[in-house]
C-alpha cells in the first residue's frame, strides 16, 4: 500500500510540474519563433528599420494571435480615412509578402495564419504566383496600393470592412473560401478572372467599381442584393455549385432608431431579383442565366429555373441584332408559349381566339351572313328550318345545323371534322356593302371570310406551336 501511495504522489507531482512547465514551453516556443522571425527578416532586408508596429506584428505572428492596430478610441478605424492614420499603424507590404512567401518565415507562422487588424498598407501587397499554406485575414485594414494575387494559391483569405485599391485574383485559387464583406470596398476593379474557390465566396455588404468573375468558379455563393450594383460586374463563364439559402433572402432593412439588421423574406428578393441581378451585367452573356436555372433545378426549384430561362429570352431580344425571322420568334411566338419552357401558354390564346370567333361567326350567322356550302341544304318540303334573312326555302332537317361554338372551335382546330367548316361559310355577297372598288365590292359577308381565313391560319400556327412546345423541341 505504501508504494502504490507513493507512486500516486509521484504521479500527481509530475502532472502539476508539467501543468506549470507547458504554459513555459509554449511560451517560450513562440519567443522563440519571434526571435526567429527578427532574424530572419533582418538578413531579407538589412536596410529596413523595424518599427514597433513591425515588431508588434512578428510577436503576433509567432503566437498565433489577432495583431491590433485600431484606435483605441475608436474615432479613426475608417478605411476610407486611413490617409490619417499615423505612421505606428503602417505596414511595410514587403513584409508581408515576406511572411507568405518565404520558406523559412512561413514555417513560423501559425496555423492561425496572419490576422491584421486596422492597418494600413501603403504599397502593393504582391502575392502574385505564391503558395501560402495558412489563412489571410485583414479586418478595417487599408490597402492602399492594391493587392496582387494573380495565379496565387492560398488557403483561405477575409478582408470583412477592408479598403483596397484593387484586387487582381486573375487566375487565383483558393482551397477553402474567400471573403468579400462587412463593408469590404474597392475603390478599383476587383479582378477574379479565371479563379477557383473550392467552398464559399461571399459578397455581402461590398463593394467595387466593377467585379469581374468571368470563368471563375466557386462552390457556393453567398452574396447580397445590394452589393450588385447595375453595370458593375462581370459574369460570362462563372460557375457555381449552389447558392446559399440564406443568400437567396437576405436583404438589409433599417428599423427606426436601430441599426441594419439582416432579415429574410422571399417576397423581398429571391426570383424578382436573381433576374435583375443577371439582367445587370456589364456586358450581356446568355451563360450566367443558364447556369442559374442548371443549380436552380438541381436544388428542386424547376418552375423558378424555367422563369429564369424564359427571363433569358426575353433580355436576349434587346440585346441581340437578329434577323427578321429571329425577331418573328422572341417577339412573337416564343412569347406565346413562354419560348418553350410555358408551352401551355398557348391555350389562353387558342382560347381566346375560339371565343372570340365564336361571337363573330354566332353575329354573323344571325344576321344572314354564313349559308350553306352545299346545294342539297335546300329542299323542296316544309321542314320548318329556315336561315335567318333566307325565309324563302326550308333547309333539309338532315343537314347540319349551324352551332356557333363548334364552328369557330372546328375552324380554328386542324384535323379535326365536327361537321360545322365544311358545311357553313360566310358568304361573301352578303350583307351591306362596305366598299366599291371600279365594279368590285366588299361587303359584311366577304369580311367575315376573311375573317374565316386569319382564323383557320392562327389555328394551324397556335396548335402546332403548343404540340412542339410539348415536345421540348424548340427551348431555347
Amino acid at each position: 500500500m505504501n508504494r502504490i501511495s507513493e507512486r500516486v504522489k509521484i504521479a500527481a507531482c509530475l502532472g502539476l510540474a508539467l501543468l506549470v512547465l507547458l504554459p513555459h514551453s509554449r511560451a517560450e516556443g513562440a519567443s522563440s519563433n519571434e526571435s526567429k522571425l527578427r532574424e530572419l527578416a533582418l538578413k531579407k532586408f538589412p536596410t529596413f528599420t523595424f518599427t514597433e508596429t513591425e515588431k508588434k506584428l512578428f510577436q503576433a505572428v509567432a503566437n498565433g494571435e489577432l495583431v491590433d492596430y485600431s484606435d483605441e478610441s475608436g474615432k479613426n478605424n475608417n478605411p476610407k480615412d486611413a490617409n490619417q492614420w499615423d505612421e505606428k499603424r503602417v505596414i511595410k507590404a514587403e513584409l508581408i509578402a515576406w511572411l507568405c512567401t518565404d520558406k523559412k518565415a512561413s514555417e513560423m507562422v501559425t496555423h492561425q495564419g496572419l490576422w491584421i487588424k486596422g492597418a494600413r498598407i501603403d504599397t502593393e501587397l504582391n502575392l502574385e504566383f505564391s503558395v501560402i499554406p495558412f489563412p489571410l485575414r485583414f479586418e478595417k485594414c487599408a490597402f492602399r496600393g492594391g493587392i496582387n494575387l494573380r495565379y496565387a494559391e492560398i488557403q483561405y483569405m477575409e478582408l470583412s470592412g477592408t479598403r483596397t485599391n484593387y484586387i487582381d485574383g486573375g487566375g487565383l485559387k483558393v482551397k477553402d473560401s474567400l471573403y468579400l464583406r462587412k463593408g469590404f470596398y474597392s475603390d478599383g476593379k476587383v479582378r477574379l478572372y479565371g479563379a477557383t474557390i473550392d467552398k464559399y465566396f461571399v459578397w455581402t455588404d461590398a463593394y467595387s467599381s466593377m467585379l469581374d468573375l468571368r470563368s471563375a468558379s466557386v462552390g457556393t455563393l453567398y452574396d447580397q442584393a445590394k452589393s450588385w450594383l447595375p453595370k458593375q460586374y462581370e459574369l460570362h463563364g462563372f460557375i457555381y455549385k449552389a447558392i446559399d439559402k440564406k443568400a437567396e433572402t437576405a436583404f438589409e432593412k433599417k428599423k427606426p432608431g436601430k441599426k441594419y439588421s439582416i432579415f429574410f423574406d422571399k417576397k423581398e428578393i429571391g426570383l424578382k431579383r436573381r433576374i435583375e441581378w443577371l439582367g445587370g451585367q456589364l456586358n450581356f452573356s446568355s451563360q450566367p442565366y443558364e447556369q442559374l436555372a442548371e443549380v436552380f433545378r438541381k436544388s428542386g426549384k424547376v418552375e423558378d429555373a424555367k422563369e429564369i430561362l424564359i427571363a433569358k429570352n426575353k433580355d436576349l431580344r434587346k440585346h441581340n441584332k437578329s434577323t427578321w425571322s429571329k425577331k418573328y420568334w422572341y417577339y412573337v411566338l416564343g412569347p406565346m408559349i413562354g419560348y418553350g419552357y410555358r408551352p401551355l401558354n398557348a391555350l389562353w390564346i387558342l382560347g381566346a381566339f375560339i371565343a372570340f370567333g365564336m361571337i363573330l361567326f354566332g353575329i354573323g350567322y344571325q344576321k344572314g351572313l354564313i349559308t350553306p356550302q352545299r346545294g342539297s341544304a335546300y329542299i323542296q318540303r316544309h321542314t320548318g328550318i329556315v336561315i335567318p334573312f333566307d325565309n324563302d326555302r326550308q333547309l333539309s332537317d338532315i343537314y347540319p345545323k349551324f352551332n356557333f361554338l363548334m364552328y369557330s372551335f372546328d375552324a380554328f382546330v386542324p384535323l379535326i371534322d365536327l361537321h360545322q367548316a365544311k358545311y357553313w361559310l360566310p358568304n361573301a355577297n352578303r350583307g351591306p356593302e362596305l366598299l366599291n372598288i371600279s365594279g368590285f365590292g366588299l361587303h359584311t359577308g366577304g369580311l367575315l371570310r376573311f375573317y374565316l381565313w386569319i382564323h383557320i391560319i392562327m389555328g394551324w400556327l397556335l396548335t402546332t406551336l403548343l404540340i412542339v412546345g410539348l415536345s421540348g423541341l424548340i427551348r431555347t
